[in-house]
């Protein structure tokens, strides 16, 4: 599912903008490495995280993080080590938990891009934009996911790993394409 060369690349767009948290942390029994920019988070069974991941960052931290520790890294600037309340508590965060999502609504996939967008349909008929570059990070299969009814994340879930990626829409144009494509019927 995650696309290791994708996922390098964003990390260091993130690393040289704002800031990238990377985190690991005990969750279900099982030993989590989370990575977050501004815009999107990953969640990934250490078990599961691919090399170039972990080869870069511990390059940048000479030392891959332990369970309980966290880091703010930004290019030029010294790792910030952080406390547990800035990462997000996978018990209780509810953007995290399976029986959250069930309760919210599916997206499917359009044939529409602009602008590095992507378009996805939610069940209810409102179109919500992703960056292309951001969805790529999980791979090319990707084909549905979960949105909140009010449109702060979407998730794709990898049951078979427990690879977790939330994204927030980005609601940056209003176009005539879009207004065209919500009349249309992508659940058919």
């Amino acid at each position: 599912m995650i696309n290791a060369k994708k996922l390098v690349r964003e990390m260091k767009t993130a690393y040289k903008g704002g800031g990238l948290k990377i985190w690991r942390q005990e969750w279900a029994v099982q030993d989590y490495l989370g990575i977050s920019s501004g815009y999107w988070l990953l969640l990934i069974p250490m078990s599961a995280a691919p090399g170039p991941v972990l080869g870069l960052i511990t390059e940048w931290l000479r030392a891959l993080p332990v369970i309980g520790q966290g880091w703010l890294l930004v290019k030029d600037r010294e790792a910030e080590r952080l406390t547990a309340d800035t990462w997000p508590d996978l018990e209780k965060a509810y953007p995290l938990r399976d029986a959250y999502w069930r309760s919210q609504m599916d997206m499917r996939p359009t044939n529409l891009q602009v602008d590095g967008y992507a378009a996805f349909q939610r069940r209810d008929g409102r179109i919500e934009l992703f960056a292309v570059d951001q969805l790529q990070i999980i791979g090319t299969e990707l084909n549905m996911g979960l949105c909140e009814e009010d449109g702060r994340f979407a998730m794709w879930k990898d049951s078979e790993t427990g690879v977790r990626f939330l994204i927030a829409p980005r609601h940056v144009m209003q176009t005539e394409e879009l207004e065209h494509l919500a009349q249309f019927d992508f659940w058919r």
